[in-house]
Order: structure tokens, then C-alpha cells, then sequence
């Protein structure tokens, strides 16, 4: 074999292996954006759900707080209408 037939056959090779981990390098670049996306989303959707935990435990707090009131405020009225009956 000449020298210049080796030299074009070691070029090649060395071509075909760059474009293969070029084709590697793209597919793990692939592959991780794929995983950042899915933590994103699952992140996203995670976060979503605790909001909407936290309104609904808010909501219900709220909720029970006025209707608490309200019945000691009716407690209260009762309480006034014994003590008028007492006088």
C-alpha cells in the first residue's frame, strides 16, 4: 500500500469517527433535553398541585372561621335573650 492510499484511508476513518460521535453527541443532547422537559413539567404540575392544596385548605379555613363565628355570634344572641328572661 502507498503512502498516500494509507494517509486517505487513516482521513476517512478518522472522518467516519467524528461524524459518529457527532451523531452520539447529538442524541445524548437529545435525550437530556427530554429529561430537563420531563422535570420541568413534573416540577410545574408538582407545583400546581401544592397551590391548589393550599387554596383549598385556605378555602376551608375560611369557611370554618365564618361559620364559627357565625355560630357564636348566634351563641352570644341566645345567651343576651336568657339573661333579658332572668331580668
Amino acid at each position: 500500500m502507498k503512502f498516500g492510499e494509507a494517509y486517505e484511508q487513516a482521513e476517512s476513518s478518522k472522518l467516519q469517527q467524528m461524524v459518529e460521535m457527532q451523531k452520539q453527541s447529538m442524541k445524548f443532547a437529545k435525550e437530556l433535553e427530554l429529561q430537563r422537559m420531563q422535570f420541568f413539567m413534573k416540577t410545574q404540575l408538582e407545583l400546581s398541585q401544592l397551590k391548589q392544596s393550599r387554596r383549598n385548605v385556605e378555602n376551608n379555613n375560611s369557611n370554618h372561621n365564618h361559620n364559627h363565628h357565625s355560630s357564636n355570634h348566634n351563641t352570644i344572641n341566645h345567651n343576651d335573650h336568657s339573661d333579658d328572661s332572668n331580668n
